[in-house]
């Protein structure tokens, strides 16, 4: 009776997981189609998103800093006394510090992603404000016959 209770169990099992398998399947190839749809937007943008993405993390990591130094303001001296009191003010001190260390290097990823989109929308404005009619055609003047040399 167990075996047969063990073996209608696995074979469900097994049935959800290749069931689950084909759906992601499906749901990637539906991804590679869309694709294109999502590259037609300027690269710059996405810096600019993933630039105030990175602010916003490392506001939220000061914010979380903050309270973890009010929390260690606030609570008595002696509550820190004794084993688990020292190792409740460390902890809290290193949550202090491994927010600082992720504050500030989601501040430079944020800076080096602003660079990014400023440099990318600087190129992409000198792009769109050169005059066409004083550059050089190479494609016209092959298309007329006339190469010159």
């Amino acid at each position: 009776m167990k075996t047969g209770k063990s073996l209608i169990i696995f074979s469900l099992l097994a049935f959800f997981v290749i069931a689950g398998l084909s759906v992601n399947v499906a749901a990637s190839n539906e991804g590679v189609n869309m694709q294109p749809a999502n590259q037609s937007r300027s690269s710059y943008l996405d810096h600019a998103a993933i630039a105030e993405q990175h602010k916003r993390l490392a506001m939220e990591m000061q914010d979380k800093k903050e309270a973890q130094v009010e929390i260690l303001r606030n609570k008595p001296s002696t509550s820190f006394l004794g084993r688990n009191g020292k190792y409740l003010k460390s902890r809290i001190v290193s949550k202090i510090e491994e927010y600082d260390q992720v504050a500030r290097e989601n501040l430079a990823k944020a800076a080096y992603h602003s660079a990014i989109a400023a440099e990318q929308a600087a190129m992409n404005s000198a792009a769109k404000s050169a005059p066409m009619g004083d550059q050089f055609n190479k494609a016209r003047i092959r298309s007329n016959g006339a190469s010159g040399l």
